[in-house]
This record gives C-alpha cells, structure tokens and sequence, in this order.
C-alpha cells in the first residue's frame, strides 16, 4: 500500500482495479491533486487488507467493459472491507445495466473513462461532503419502464431544475423513465453522442455526479 499525502486527510480514496497502469497513473495523479491515495490489485487477494487499514473516504471502481470481477462485484467487495467507504465507479461503457448493478449493491456515484482528472477529483470531495446514498427505489423504477412506453410530453410528471434547455428536460426526463443512452437517442432522434453530451450537460447543471442521483433530485418536493 502506498498514501502520497496525510492518512489525517479527510479525501483518502483508493483505486481498485486489475490494471497496473490506470490503478497507478490514477493514484499518482490524485495524489497530485492534495488526495491522500492508495492502491488495490485486485488480482491479488493479500491487497485487500490494505483496504481495511487505509479505510478510505471513497473507493474508485473500474472494471473493463466483460472484465471480471465486475464492477458490482468490486463494489460488493469493497463495502464488506469498509462499509463506510463511498464507490465511485469508473465506467468505459454504456451498458446503464451493468452500472444499476453496481448501484443496486452499495455504488454512490460513476464517472466515465473519459471524465478530465478535475472531474475525478471534484467527484470524490463531492461524495466525502455528502450524506447522500444512492436511492434503492430509484434503481427500481429505472429499471422497470418498458422501452416501448418512452415519451415526452408536456405534463410537469417530475419536477424541472432551473437551468436546464428544453432538450436537457428531455433528456432528464427520459432518464426517469429508465431509458438509455440508445433509447434516449432513438425517441428524441438524435446521436448518442449527442444525447451522453445533454446528459453531461445536465449533471453539471444539477451538481450531480451520476444519473441517479440527477433523477432522484427531480423527485425531490420544490421547497415552498
């Protein structure tokens, strides 16, 4: 195990990951950022202990899209080590199933591969400030919207933040209804590109770093 700053340092995360050169650049560059960072190989099981020593504020999670362990298993993992520790998962796919798994076991936030190192470092301050977890009926009313029952209409269902455009409402609100980055691009026929762009927009927005949590503050009541 090896911490580049103060182990009295509110912002100590491990990376867990299986490959050497991301799980290393990724600790040496938020070590540069002020983090106190560590290290797992998961690969090797005596690693783990380091997490029970190090008990980080947040974990960072990252499994190749059909890399095993997964990154629900990595998240699993890691909560039965430190259950106070938040899971940041660091994702390379659009597979939104593989990442409601990961939720479904304890994950608080994820981060795309190609997120900047800023966007990686104001994610893990974010989760070691926040009280949030991610919300288990959330993850269940994502998942269970039939592709076939996506739309936009006009009616307020869920609460619009200020800020957004037009096209991030919609977008946003599709989310609600469970759909996908490919579903999302098909029912407002745009690219997926396009639509991971408006979904990046509208976390930004939000001051969310998932859309979990992004849907989950729609759902919030408006204060009066």
């Amino acid at each position: 195990m090896r911490a580049d700053s103060s182990k009295t340092s509110p912002y100590r995360v491990t990376v867990v990951s299986r490959r050497p050169l991301l799980r290393e650049s990724l600790r040496a560059a938020l070590s540069g950022e002020g983090l106190a960072a560590t290290a797992i190989d998961t690969a090797h099981e005596a690693s783990w202990d380091d997490l029970q020593v190090f008990r980080p504020a947040v974990a960072i999670v990252y499994a190749g899209n059909g890399e095993a362990p997964t990154a629900a298993q990595l998240t699993k993992r890691v909560l039965e080590c430190a259950p106070a520790t938040k899971v940041l998962v660091l994702s390379d796919s659009d597979d939104e199933r593989a990442l409601l798994d990961a939720f479904a076991l304890g994950a608080h936030a994820f981060l795309t591969i190609s997120a900047s190192l800023a966007d990686a470092d104001r994610a893990v301050r974010s989760l070691v400030r926040s009280r949030a977890n991610a919300d288990p009926l959330t993850i269940d009313e994502l998942t269970s919207p039939p592709a076939s029952s996506l739309r936009v209409d006009d009616r307020e269902e869920h609460r619009r933040p200020s800020g957004l455009t037009r096209r991030e409402s919609d977008v946003l609100k599709l989310l609600a209804q469970g759909a996908s980055t490919g579903e999302i691009a098909t029912a407002l026929a745009i690219t997926p590109a396009t639509v991971r762009r408006h979904v990046h927009n509208v976390l930004a927005k939000l001051g969310v770093h998932s859309r979990l949590e992004a849907v989950t503050l729609t759902r919030l009541p408006v204060a009066g």
